[in-house]
């Protein structure tokens, strides 16, 4: 997956419509392009139609989780990398460790947790992969 220095456009998967108007909000001000769906069903869609280097989802969704949602994203999109985020994991839990090790998830944010830090980790992703396409 090759970053240029175009406008990166980052996929988010939640259900809860303030969330997804914090990201939009957040990365605007951040200059990322943000697309927005409820659904991991949906997110299946959208990977098939763009290009989507980086996903952020929430672990819990209706329909299918955020798990499934990555094992699927991942098998169809090596390359992205994808955060996930939730208010019902924390870091030591081993359904966490075990996709932070298999390379499943980039990283890991626990709800709450500040736009900074998710900003943060998307702009080390950014970093990482130009680096690596220079």
């Amino acid at each position: 997956m090759a970053f240029s220095k175009q406008r990166i456009t980052v996929l988010v998967v939640d259900d809860e419509d303030d969330i997804c108007w914090a990201f939009e909000t957040g990365f605007k001000h951040e200059e990322f392009e943000v697309v927005t769906v409820r659904t991991g069903e949906k997110a299946i869609e959208m990977i098939k139609k763009n290009d989507y280097p980086i996903i952020i989802l929430d672990s819990k969704l209706p329909g299918m989780d955020g798990f499934k949602t990555s094992e699927i994203i991942k098998k169809n999109c090596p390359n992205t990398q994808i955060v996930i985020f939730t208010g019902y994991y924390d870091r030591e839990d081993k359904e966490i460790q075990e996709g932070l090790k298999s390379g499943l998830f980039y990283d890991f944010l626990c709800k709450p947790f500040e736009f900074d830090d998710i900003s943060g980790i998307v702009k080390k992703i950014i970093r990482e992969n130009s680096s690596k396409n220079s």
